[in-house]
């Protein structure tokens, strides 16, 4: 499995740990997925999930997404699951519980998830503030 396999099956189990779909978490992870530079096969894959039967087991998909990574992919996957989480402005308790069990399973201790969801979220706000610095003006 692929660092993008495992990266993208972190962002679609957030993105349905709450049970709702919201258009703005689809495009951000339709953008993930264009970025990742997975073959068309895998594409079809995360297509499917959306339009297949309901996945609310994802247990499966963490554990397999938590396996072989390195620090520095857990602290990317982490802090744009936080992103996928907060996009339509309501971090909902099960996104948080589907992030805190990956990294349960990636050996990350329970003392460490607060201050790992403070800093996931610091960075989201950082990120703002620099696209607001970056949008190009209307001409």
């Amino acid at each position: 499995m692929t660092f993008a396999e495992k990266y993208l099956d972190l962002m679609f189990c957030v993105l349905i740990a709450d049970g709702i779909i919201d258009e703005k978490e689809k495009a951000l992870f339709y953008s993930m997925l264009d970025n990742s530079g997975i073959n068309e096969a895998l594409r079809h894959k995360y297509e499917a999930m959306f339009s297949g039967p309901v996945i609310t087991d994802y247990e499966q998909y963490l554990l397999k997404a938590s396996q072989n990574i390195t620090s520095e992919q857990l602290t990317s996957m982490v802090r744009d699951g936080y992103l996928m989480a907060a996009i339509d402005e309501n971090i909902d308790e099960t996104e948080v519980a589907a992030i805190n069990r990956f990294l349960e399973l990636s050996g990350i201790p329970k003392e460490r998830f607060d201050r790992i969801k403070k800093w996931s979220l610091e960075g989201i706000e950082h990120l703002k503030r620099g696209i607001e610095l970056f949008v190009k003006e209307q001409t």
